[in-house]
């Protein structure tokens, strides 16, 4: 029946954001019944060596939230092009987008709101899929009404988001929480990002957001101008539900901080808008050529593929455990576990693209026989060898996805060759293997040896 557009990153926007998302995405899980339904999270430009957002909180959500749960994540080198033109990290138009781009074509509405809000239908017999499956076409929004921190923080569990609507619905007459604040048109109401629905072909019709708007704020204000010429008017669902917001003003959104605040144009963008397309994004909204990652959180998780892997790889320990230590003698010392180290290698990787090219520099014979082979979990090794010491490379490339692919470096097909070889491309992330050195230029600190030289 309709799918629910998000978007964010794995950072600290805002304060407690991550009771905040959990209490959101389990309210808005709570209130679908249409097989269909389903949120679409777009997890924009987090670092690749951290998880995205809905997976750092996945522990927090209800089953259902993460099996109506798709994940879309955009990559910080697909950002790239776009890092010199703006202050944010995190795009809106792009994010909303991208998910709009890839959402379900079954799905007759596109609900646009932000990861801090609960609706609740006033009729508690009514789901919202219920509510938008009866609605006439058009285009909807709903005042947003706050809810003061003391009482989500304290008060909500993040699991039991049924709960959270009663309580809800309580405080609003007990508190006196629902005041309507009107705007002016095309916006009828203040803060109306928090609740835009369309129909999913009129987005399509007008080329969705406006990607050029990447300054910051009046997104949403844009769309309701373009979707208010398209239409013709504005329409509410106030008569049907009630769009809540946990309230947090205690600490500054990066967004929010300092007096010269960069925005997109208000002219431009929201009191002289004349049409409803864009016609300059008309074959490129949504990236429809990039191709974007999916993750789900009810199966083929990082985790899932972190444990098989390892599983597969190497035998569980017969001791209770081992032990090693730090003096002098053995800095150079190349004894030590390597089933023990190989956990902690690959978790320094496993949230990085699949397609990741992986060079691991070994000093060891043994390394071989923990290292990943085709068929594996992981990854499916190429080969080469390494004029110095003998000492045996290999590209761990594809990270993560099990299929072959070259070797990194073009060399001779015998290690017993003295001959040197060099890599086709610069690996993209060097993995410290077996040797550790002493650095001549760090005094005391140590530094990991590649035998390599890349970095």
């Amino acid at each position: 029946m309709f799918s629910v557009i998000l978007y964010g990153r794995n950072d600290s926007h805002g304060y407690n954001l991550h009771k905040r998302a959990a209490i959101s995405f389990n309210a808005l899980a709570e209130v679908m019944s249409d097989p269909d339904d389903e949120i679409l999270f777009v997890d924009y430009n987090t670092p690749d060596d951290h998880p995205t957002f809905p997976e750092a909180i996945h522990d927090t959500l209800t089953d259902k939230a993460k099996k109506v749960m798709r994940i879309f994540r955009v990559r910080p080198d697909q950002h790239a092009h776009l890092r010199s033109k703006t202050h944010l990290v995190a795009l809106e138009a792009q994010s909303r987008n991208v998910a709009l781009r890839r959402s379900n074509p079954r799905n007759r509405w596109i609900l646009y709101t932000n990861t801090d809000m609960l609706l609740v239908p006033r009729n508690e017999q009514e789901s919202l899929s219920d509510i938008l499956g009866r609605l006439a076409d058009g285009f909807y929004q709903v005042p947003r009404f706050e809810i003061p921190e003391m009482l989500w923080e304290a008060a909500f569990d993040r699991r039991d988001p049924a709960g959270n609507l009663a309580k809800l619905r309580d405080w609003a007459v007990r508190f006196h929480l629902n005041q309507v604040v009107h705007n002016y048109m095309p916006m009828k109401y203040d803060a109306l990002g928090d609740f835009q629905a369309a129909l999913r072909e009129d987005m399509f019709a007008i080329h969705g957001f406006d990607e050029s708007m990447i300054l910051g704020w009046h997104c949403d204000s844009n769309l309701a101008a373009r979707l208010a010429l398209y239409r013709g008017r504005v329409d509410t669902l106030i008569d049907k539900v009630f769009g809540y917001h946990c309230d947090h003003t205690r600490v500054a959104a990066a967004n929010n901080k300092g007096r010269a605040t960069r925005m997109n144009d208000q002219d431009q963008f929201i009191w002289n808008v004349a049409s409803p397309y864009v016609p300059a994004q008309a074959e490129t909204w949504g990236w429809p050529d990039v191709g974007i990652e999916e993750l789900r959180l009810d199966r083929d998780t990082s985790y899932e593929r972190f444990t098989a892997g390892l599983a597969s790889t190497i035998e569980p320990s017969t001791v209770p455990f081992t032990t090693t230590s730090l003096e002098w003698q053995l800095f150079e010392d190349l004894t030590y576990d390597l089933p023990h180290t190989l956990p902690f290698v690959c978790d320094q990787v496993v949230t990085f693209p699949r397609t990741t090219a992986i060079m691991l520099a070994a000093t060891r014979a043994d390394s071989w026989r923990v290292l990943p082979r085709p068929g594996r979990p992981w990854a499916s090794p190429g080969r080469c060898w390494c004029r110095r010491n003998a000492r045996v490379c290999r590209a761990i490339s594809k990270a993560w996805c099990g299929r072959r692919s070259r070797s990194c470096c073009r060399g001779p097909t015998s290690s017993s060759s003295s001959s040197a070889c060099r890599p086709r491309r610069r690996a993209s992330r060097c993995v410290p293997g077996a040797s550790w050195r002493r650095s001549t230029k760090s005094g005391s600190r140590w530094s990991s040896g590649c035998s390599s030289g890349l970095r």
